[in-house]
């Protein structure tokens, strides 16, 4: 019974720490001068067909599924669709995939054969190398009227060398980055404040 509840704990302490990680991961920067409670109807950009760092045409038949899941997510926040004209912000998304090497350096280890009693041990390094992908999911709110850049959210990922987008997980991504969005009210136009945070 008590290996029972340590591995169950041990569990619940690996899921944390997981989840965790991944919030971490997940930022978001604004411009404090904008006043985002004005902010009531929005228009869809067109999404790039080409991802920086993954093959040509990986988003080829992706992008009608993306668009809607950025409707319906701000849809349920209680914005309403608009022509690009009439809209008060313009959304969009873009990514981009960048190779990474990570080197692990495991100290030293003492070959088979050699103990501590030994007059001269042999120091032998231990070290992996492993080849991996960060993938980063942008999602971009841009004021209608000054047409710069109001707001920024981004969620970096480790990914499998060369593994084919994943459309749930983009539009997973999607969700998460815009259930940052709008920032806290307390947060927006203050006084003597900088010009662009984060939180």
């Amino acid at each position: 019974m008590v290996l029972k509840q340590t591995c169950l704990l041990m569990l619940l302490l690996a899921t944390l720490l997981l989840l965790g990680c991944a919030t971490a991961n997940l930022r978001t920067e604004y411009n404090k001068s904008v006043d985002f409670s004005q902010y009531k109807t929005f228009t869809v950009l067109p999404i790039p067909q080409h991802v920086q760092g993954a093959v040509p045409g990986a988003m080829i038949g992706m992008a009608p599924a993306l668009e809607q899941t950025l409707r319906e997510t701000l849809q349920s926040k209680g914005y309403t669709e608009a022509p690009a004209g009439e809209a008060d912000f313009a959304v969009g998304i873009r990514g981009q995939i960048v190779p990474k090497t990570r080197v692990k350096d495991y100290g030293y280890y003492y070959p088979t054969g050699v103990n501590w009693a030994s007059s001269y041990p042999q120091y032998i390094p231990a070290t992996s190398v492993s080849q991996y992908e960060e993938g980063t999911l942008i999602v971009e709110i841009f004021d209608a009227k000054s047409k710069e850049l109001a707001w920024v959210g981004w969620n970096t990922v480790k990914r499998v060398e060369g593994a084919p987008i994943n459309i749930d997980r983009v539009q997973q991504g999607i969700r998460e980055i815009l259930g940052r969005f709008p920032p806290p009210p307390s947060d927006a136009l203050k006084p003597q404040a900088r010009q662009v945070g984060s939180y």
